[in-house]
């Protein structure tokens, strides 16, 4: 994160970074993908240090999957959630338009003399 300020030049002054990191909250976070097949077990911690990710195969809980442990920042989850909800509302508004049959609605016309 610092590289993508620092070198760019976005940010010169480190205590402004510094404020900004230390404002940023982390919360864990995991993905499973699924193979279909038994994995041997396997717990590999190779970036856990440097990038929070920690990736396991064949564990108990998930016999049949990758599971990646990782951390993301908390905002991330309250902006997907916010995504979720506008496709939701999207949705609705195009099946709105795509039922004629509703009340209220106009029915469409062959005639192309009426406009």
């Amino acid at each position: 994160m610092a590289n993508a300020f620092f070198k760019t030049l976005l940010i010169t002054d480190a205590r402004v970074l510094e404020a900004f990191i230390r404002s940023v909250q982390f919360v864990g976070a995991h993905a499973v993908f699924e193979t279909g097949e038994r994995l041997p077990y396997a717990r590999i911690q190779d970036f856990k240090e440097s990038n929070g990710v920690i990736i396991k195969t064949g564990d108990v809980s998930d016999p049949t999957a990758i599971e990646i442990e990782f951390y993301r920042p908390k905002w991330d989850e309250q902006t997907q959630e916010r995504i979720d909800a506008l496709d939701e509302t999207i949705q609705a508004f195009l099946n709105a338009f795509r039922e004629p049959s509703r009340p209220g609605r106009l029915k469409p016309t062959s005639d192309v003399s009426v406009v």
